[in-house]
């Protein structure tokens, strides 16, 4: 059975850091049936350009028939994740 990979964020997700989130989502999806975790406890600011990464990540998981959930316990970026409709899309645990 294969575990679950856990991707930890920390700090502002943008513009400025979508390379770097690319670059480790990417490596989290890319074998078949990933299972991936994405904690966002760290994360201080997302808006819609840092987004891109988790939403192509959670594609690219589905996609592979694998699932990609995110960790988040932030009613600020709670709040931003359903108005932006990344959930009820992807899934979002606070555990």
């Amino acid at each position: 059975m294969r575990g679950r990979t856990v991707v930890e964020f920390h700090g502002e997700i943008d513009i400025a850091t979508t390379r770097q989130s690319d670059q480790h989502l990417d490596a989290a999806t890319a074998r078949s049936a990933p299972s991936v975790l994405v904690d966002l406890r760290g994360v201080t600011f997302i808006d819609s350009a840092g987004l891109g990464p988790v939403c192509r990540a959670w594609r690219r998981a589905v996609d592979r028939g694998g699932d990609l959930t995110l960790l988040c316990t932030d009613t600020r970026m709670l709040t931003i994740l359903r108005l932006t409709g990344v959930t009820p899309a992807i899934a979002v645990t606070g555990s």
